[in-house]
């Protein structure tokens, strides 16, 4: 299901995906628990969300341990993934010690529209682009929502935000450093290191503790995931950066996503 947010960004719950409803160029790919954390957020829309039920819908009905500092980091998230798209309202509201609150409104994108009105489509040689769309009013709980006919959607490389991170990672790094090789496979993720790494085991171990804990299926999404970073001499590891890019039939990049993590170098 795609959900329209304030008529601005367009939530695919299916594929994991925000992107501008005007502009479906720029693509951020979500992890499962943040798109499973944003559906219910968004079936609630407008009504305060405690933190039991949310850890009930996102982690424990999936068999996983839930726990509140995991939901802080997925709610951060979400607020990041928006922001990225230029979207600056804030959509995410505080209760204070009760939970969240999902502030806009939500337009569904409902596929049913496009089957009872697909044969017609048949018959009509050329469309006007500009003609304005059908809507009907679909019940999301107690709630009546404008829905919209669906619109086709291409996805398309969202590399740029990995180029830009890496740029700003080895710009530190000596010129010498800045090829990248695989170093495993993880079923069907290809694994690369950018630049120098000192303790490849480390990384393999950091990386799959990574695809684990934001459930990324290796197994029925082909995807190539790269390791970077940044140090402070060659022991300590000042920050790192995972990006996982799933991959389409022709080998090129649907979306990507990434994982940044700050290491604690005071000691």
């Amino acid at each position: 299901m795609k959900y329209i947010v304030n008529k601005t960004v367009v939530f695919d719950s299916n594929e994991m995906t925000l992107y501008l409803y005007e502009n479906t160029q720029i693509v951020t790919r979500l992890t499962k628990p943040a798109t499973r954390l944003l559906l219910t957020l968004i079936q609630n829309s407008g009504v305060n969300v405690n933190r039991d039920t949310l850890l009930e819908n996102v982690w424990l009905t999936y068999g996983f341990t839930a726990s509140n500092a995991g939901l802080n980091n997925y709610i951060s998230e979400l607020r990041k993934a928006f922001s990225s798209l230029g979207y600056k309202h804030e959509l995410i509201i505080t209760i204070p010690k009760l939970g969240f609150r999902f502030e806009s409104k939500i337009d569904i994108m409902d596929p049913a529209v496009i089957s009872s009105e697909s044969v017609e489509e048949e018959k009509v040689s050329e469309i006007s682009e500009d003609a304005a769309p059908k809507t009907v009013l679909v019940k999301l709980g107690d709630r009546e929502i404008t829905s919209f006919p669906h619109r086709k959607v291409y996805s398309v490389l969202t590399g740029i935000t990995l180029v830009i991170l890496c740029i700003f990672f080895l710009k530190n790094i000596s010129n010498d450093s800045h090829a990248y090789h695989k170093i495993a496979k993880i079923d069907n993720c290809n694994v690369y290191i950018i630049g120098q790494v000192f303790q490849k085991n480390d990384v393999l171990s950091e990386v799959n503790a990574v695809l684990k804990r934001e459930e990324v299926d290796c197994t029925s999404f082909p995807s190539d995931v790269f390791y970077l970073e940044d140090r402070i001499g060659k022991r300590t590891v000042r920050a790192d950066l995972i990006s996982v890019c799933s991959k389409s039939d022709n080998d090129r990049y649907n979306t990507c996503f990434n994982i940044k993590s700050q290491r604690n170098t005071s000691k």
